[in-house]
């Protein structure tokens, strides 16, 4: 169990503790302190007896993680940051899979985000994918917290974190474990991340500068000239692009966040039918540790700022001819997912109107059995509704279909 930490002393504690409280009892905990300069030397030496403490020259986490890597000398390996905890059957659960699926070498959880105290909020991070799509997958963006991944030693072996990299070095290491080894998921629930208030960068074209560079290295892209792109290549990259998209309307930085759309959008024009692309940018600001949450969604700010976004994209002359011929699809998407999010917000009037715009807009989706429910239920009193689905007779709103 390796648990880099840098200026952590507030929290590391508390990351030891759980490690400390796991059933499963036989694991060391190596805490590779990468230079810190408040007192976490002193919060780590009230378990001297149960950790092996580490200091080195702030390197970076990368190095830290490496190091550690080095250090650790059990047959799995398991990496903590030093703000995240883990549940008690963590190493349990855990173990126990990777011994009954022999053919896989890693393993992966869900996250359950909390506050800076450790409370619980209401997202969830993470999702189940089949071995044989775990590659892929993670080509369109990292779906788990880096404390999730528990693995043998020997995907190690030939394999450490890229020191080079400041951000997304967790997405480029998962990249290599695909290609050489089996990685497989678990829906159990076995890490609490917690949300930091500085979690979101000031700055996310930063990330999106590394996540495009470890991209190109694995889509083979050598060519600066885009024009002679795959499609799959040109879609990976797009998708890039919208997710700092998702990261600047957070910032409320509406210039960058249209620039990066229309980036975007332009890079892989079928993006503009993605409809999960739609209602993630329909969510609007909520922060992480909220996303997907009805109860804290401002869909009247949110339905005028995808509107804006649409119309001028829509009006902008740099925009592709290709994307232009999507204008329809596009509205109809974006009510759509206002259609939905006001559905599982329960307020039923607004529901309807957006549901029946986006019939209006994109005819096609009569097609949609799911939406004709969805737009049927909302017909219906709110109380009858929720009477109906407590006793699972009338099943909620899917948000993504």
């Amino acid at each position: 169990m390796i648990i880099p930490t840098y200026n952590h002393a507030k929290y590391v504690g508390e990351a030891i503790q759980s490690v400390i409280e796991q059933t499963y009892r036989d694991f060391e905990i190596i805490v590779l302190d990468d230079g810190s300069t408040d007192h976490t030397h002193e919060v780590v030496g009230q378990y001297e007896n149960q950790v092996r403490y580490i200091w080195q020259k702030n390197q970076g986490l990368s190095a830290a993680r490496n190091n550690g890597i080095l250090e650790a000398e059990g047959e799995f390996i398991a990496l903590l940051d030093a703000d995240d905890l883990y549940e008690p059957d963590f190493l349990s659960t855990l173990v126990t899979i990777l011994e009954e699926k022999p053919d896989a070498d890693a393993v992966y959880c869900i996250a359950q985000t909390v506050d800076i105290a450790n409370n619980p909020l209401p997202q969830q991070i993470g999702k189940v994918v089949s071995p044989d799509y775990f590659y892929e997958t993670l080509l369109n963006g990292g779906f788990f917290p880096p404390s999730c991944m528990f693995a043998h030693r020997y995907c190690y072996e030939n394999n450490l974190f890229d020191e080079s990299l400041h951000r997304v070095e967790d997405i480029d290491l998962w990249l290599r474990f695909a290609q050489q080894f089996t990685i497989i998921g678990t829906n159990d629930v076995l890490l609490r991340y917690r949300i930091m208030p500085q979690s979101l960068s000031s700055d996310p074209s930063i990330v999106l500068d590394h996540r495009i560079a470890v991209l190109k290295r694995y889509l083979g892209i050598t060519d600066i000239d885009e024009t002679n792109w795959g499609s799959e290549q040109r879609e990976v990259i797009g998708r890039s692009y919208l997710a700092t998209v998702y990261e600047y309307i957070q910032l409320h930085d509406i210039e960058q966040t249209y620039h990066h759309l229309k980036r975007a959008y332009n890079m892989a024009p079928q993006l503009v039918s993605d409809e999960n692309v739609m209602y993630e940018i329909c969510l609007g600001d909520q922060p992480k540790g909220y996303r997907g949450s009805f109860k804290s969604i401002n869909l009247d700010r949110n339905a005028e700022l995808i509107q804006y976004l649409l119309v001028r994209l829509f009006d902008d002359p740099n925009t592709s001819d290709y994307v232009m011929r999507q204008q329809k699809k596009a509205f109809g998407y974006s009510y759509l997912a206002l259609g939905l999010i006001s559905y599982g917000m329960r307020e039923f009037r607004d529901a309807r109107r957006y549901l029946f715009l986006a019939l209006i807009r994109n005819p096609i989706f009569l097609l949609s059995g799911s939406l004709l429910i969805t737009l049927l239920k909302s017909t219906l009193p709110v109380k009858l509704v929720d009477w109906l689905r407590n006793r699972r007779l009338v099943m909620g709103a899917n948000p993504i279909f």
